[in-house]
């Protein structure tokens, strides 16, 4: 064990002190190493066991960790409500169907607490029952996900899911999610006089705004004023106030909508309805009449997918406009990939740097130092037409590179006092003044200069350079190549003999690292938001079950004159297809709307937003939500079809 700078000296000799901070000892056998830690630490020296530090290393680790679980309890929120609004749906309609039930057992006595009772231990059953498969499942998919894990050799071996308090109360807890939901069917149940609901024909529905109604529409105003407000208030250099009122306007906005989708389910399922039906014929007419007539029910099933499709449509729409404009801006800021210089380097650098594996084309430059009146000198590079056409991912860029002109960016201008237009006079090499125009281009991070003007300002005192290109991932150049893999093969190149104070500038790793940051986030995002429209679509086809139920003697009667088994599992399809058409349209337009004006609000005071709409995944989520909805339609379509005529009717009567 090392204690001091002599000895660290005989050991590292030059590099003593330069390598790392951290040194690890040992304490003889039989040696109590926290004893030995209390009694060395002082001063500048901390000495920890190896105990404490790998715990220090566990929680800077699950600090990194933090805001994936914040991002992971977020959807987990998502999942539920989508899971209250169908669970609410279901009970609605199964209650409906029991009204006369329940009317019966109140004209018999029963009280309406005791209706209430009976209603409630039943959602409390369904939701703690649905809550333990869910945990046990749970549970046990983590344990196969550590099973092929260790399988793949991922993990040295076998780990076993830690089973805790939390892990099997809070699936439990989650369960109480079904009781809140039934609350709504259960006052309408118990508010409904038994006289009235044993007569033959259901109450007349209500027509006109309703209280819920007006309150949306307020809802939609408020919160789109506040969602452009706050946006406003962040691209003018205000964020954190802007943030804030944008999410809330963004909030209260989307619960408007929820509450008035009632409103528009029928005159928006009767719009797609006449479409369909120019394509579908009688069965989507029919369809598209038992999805207006029931507009409560269509819009709880339609609210279900409305919320996955357009919480997945905003994060595409966020995430493609990032990435453009980051995109936009790293190309604007350090338009070339990988820039190299140094005191010397080998003739043949170039060709070295350009037999790199993934590397696109190199070009030779020069590197040197300008006085232009600041407290700092600027550096000059040299480019060529070519070299800036196939290296810079912004080749208009040579059409303003000329002899006698300086092209830099609008903060690089600022940072040395200069202006665009404004014309500098420079000491040449041999002491004569050469006039050097500046052109501010964007926000370009470097100053670029003609090979002539270069070596007419610098001359012997220019330094070489190289100016390169990575292949574009995803081609066969970058095959099993990252940005990281480049550098490290750059770095081991630029170590090699005749290579001195080299500098490494690569761009094209940061641009690359945001853009593999966006993608992972949007994976996981989708990921995760496909689980709420997988609940949805379980929406869906409980809804059309339900409604197969509650239609028995309108399909019978439907049998009875002559629709065949065919067009009644077709009248179900279309049925779903345009509950599922109608909440994937709304969610593609909300979730467009809101991911323009959040993005505009979180970049847009620091980068000048791009707009960039994803029109093929936004086609894709709309034709995943169609076909989708026909397949929730298959199992109730099948029990609609097998339904008997002479015996549904019979029940009926």
């Amino acid at each position: 064990m090392l204690t001091n700078e002599t000895g660290a000296a005989t050991l590292l000799g030059p590099r003593a002190g330069t390598d790392t901070p951290t040194w690890l000892a040992s304490v003889p056998e039989g040696t109590d190493p926290a004893e030995v830690a209390a009694q060395a630490t002082g001063g500048d020296l901390e000495v920890r066991t190896a105990t404490e530090a790998e715990d220090e290393a566990a929680r800077l680790l699950l600090q990194g960790f933090g805001a994936l679980g914040m991002l992971l309890a977020v959807f987990v929120v998502i999942a539920l409500f989508t899971s209250a609004v169908v669970i609410a749906n279901t009970f609605a309609v199964t209650i409906a169907q029991r009204t006369r039930s329940l009317a019966l057992l109140r004209t018999l006595g029963a009280t309406r607490s005791q209706v209430r009772g009976t209603v409630l231990r039943e959602s409390l059953t369904v939701g703690l029952l649905g809550a333990a498969a869910g945990m046990l499942s749970g549970h046990l998919l983590v344990q196969l996900a550590l099973v092929a894990a260790a399988w793949l050799g991922w993990l040295e071996g076998m780990l076993l899911v830690p089973l805790g308090l939390w892990s099997v109360l809070l699936p439990l807890i989650a369960g109480v999610v079904t009781l809140l939901a039934s609350l709504a069917p259960m006052r309408a149940a118990t508010r409904v006089a038994p006289l009235q609901a044993l007569r033959p024909a259901p109450p007349a529905q209500r027509r006109g705004l309703g209280l819920q109604g007006v309150l949306g529409l307020l809802a939609v105003a408020g919160g789109i004023v506040a969602l452009g407000g706050g946006t406003a208030l962040a691209m003018n250099g205000m964020v954190g106030i802007g943030l804030v009122a944008a999410i809330v306007g963004g909030v209260v906005s989307f619960t408007g909508v929820l509450l008035t989708l009632v409103l528009l389910t029928r005159p928006l399922s009767a719009l797609v309805a006449r479409a369909a039906g120019q394509v579908g014929g009688l069965s989507a007419r029919i369809a598209g009449a038992n999805v207006a007539r029931n507009p409560r029910r269509s819009a709880a099933t339609i609210a279900a997918l409305l919320i996955g499709t357009t919480l997945m449509t905003m994060m595409a729409v966020g995430a493609r406009t990032a990435e453009v404009t980051l995109t936009s801006e790293l190309d604007s800021r350090r338009p070339i990939d990988l820039v190299v210089s140094g005191e010397e380097m080998p003739e043949d650098a170039v060709a070295r740097i350009a037999a790199i594996q993934g590397m696109d084309s190199a070009h030779e430059s020069a590197r040197g130092d300008i006085e232009v009146g600041a407290s700092e000198p600027m550096t000059l590079y040299a480019a060529t037409p070519e070299a800036l056409t196939e290296t810079s991912h912004r080749p208009e860029m040579v059409d303003e590179l000329t002899d006698g002109v300086v092209l830099l960016g609008k903060e690089r201008a600022e940072r040395f006092g200069v202006a665009d237009g404004q014309v500098l006079e420079i000491d040449g090499p041999d002491g004569t003044l050469h006039e050097l125009r500046v052109q501010v281009d964007a926000n370009l991070q470097m100053s670029l200069v003609t090979p002539a003007t270069h070596e007419q300002l610098l001359g012997d005192r220019a330094r070489p350079a190289v100016l390169a290109d990575f292949a574009d991932p995803g081609t066969p150049a970058r095959e099993g190549v990252d940005g990281y893999d480049l550098m490290r093969d750059v770095d081991e190149l630029t170590q090699a003999e005749g290579y001195s104070e080299i500098r490494v500038d690569a761009g094209g790793l940061e641009r690359e690292g945001y853009a593999q940051i966006l993608g992972v986030l949007l994976g996981i995002t989708l990921a995760l938001l496909a689980v709420a429209v997988l609940v949805a679509l379980v929406g869906v086809a409980n809804t059309l079950s339900l409604g197969v139920i509650e239609r028995t003697s309108e399909n019978a009667l439907l049998r009875a004159l002559g629709t065949t088994r065919r067009q009644m599992r077709a009248m179900l399809g279309w049925e779903g297809v345009l509950l599922a058409l109608v909440g994937a349209v709304l969610g593609l337009a909300l979730g467009s709307l809101y991911g323009v004006l959040g993005i505009s609000a979180l970049l847009g005071s620091t980068w000048p937003v791009s707009i960039t709409i994803p029109w093929g995944q936004l086609a894709l989520v709309l034709v995943l939500a169609i076909v989708a909805g026909g397949l929730a339609s298959v199992l109730p379509g099948r029990a609609a079809a097998r339904t008997a005529p002479a015996a549904a009717l019979a029940d009926a009567d």
